[in-house]
C-alpha cells in the first residue's frame, strides 16, 4: 500500500473527496484503502 498524504475537502453522503498534494508527484492506486486519522484516532 502506498503512503501517500491527502486531505478530505467534502463528504457528501457516501461520496468522499480526498485532495492530494501534486507535490508529492503520484496519486495512490485506485483500488488501495483510505485510512483516516481523527482525533488520533484511525477509521478504515
Amino acid at each position: 500500500m502506498s503512503q501517500i498524504t491527502g486531505s478530505v475537502s467534502q463528504i457528501i453522503g457516501p461520496v468522499v473527496d480526498v485532495t492530494f498534494d501534486s507535490a508529492q508527484g503520484a496519486l495512490p492506486k485506485i483500488y488501495d484503502s483510505l485510512e483516516v486519522e481523527l482525533n488520533g484516532n484511525l477509521l478504515v
